[in-house]
């Protein structure tokens, strides 16, 4: 895929955040009728990752939990493997916003607050 179409499925990602379609979850990519930021991300690009809703919810699991993160392709597609401060990566920064952190005393994220870090401090990047 190329760098526009890139940049139309993480705009995609961004939409869906706000539309209002999906209920937050955390601690796992999907689970019953809930989703995390991430969740969002793999539901939108389905598609053109030849997913199922099964590839993200059930065949991940590690052990008896589910995944919390998308596969590395996805990840390194869209640059989530990337740095974002001296701590963590952007993944590891959404997955935060989420779910909340005590260590870095991050609280809980709207999915709309999410969207907003996403198309002000993520998507410029892509745009490069």
């Amino acid at each position: 895929m190329d760098k526009n179409k890139r940049l139309e499925l993480a705009k995609k990602w961004i939409e869906a955040l706000r539309s209002g379609k999906y209920k937050q979850g955390e601690g796992q990519l999907v689970g019953v009728n809930k989703f995390c930021c991430l969740g969002v991300l793999c539901d939108v690009v389905k598609d053109e990752f030849n997913l199922t809703i099964s590839d993200y919810e059930v065949h991940v699991k590690r052990g008896k939990s589910y995944d919390t993160e998308p596969s590395k392709g996805i990840s390194k597609y869209f640059g989530l493997d990337k740095s974002f401060d001296k701590h963590f990566t952007i993944q590891e920064k959404l997955i935060n916003m989420n779910d909340g952190n005590t260590v870095e005393d991050q609280v809980k994220e709207t999915f709309k607050t999410i969207a907003k870090f996403l198309e002000t401090e993520w998507l410029p990047t892509l745009e490069k």
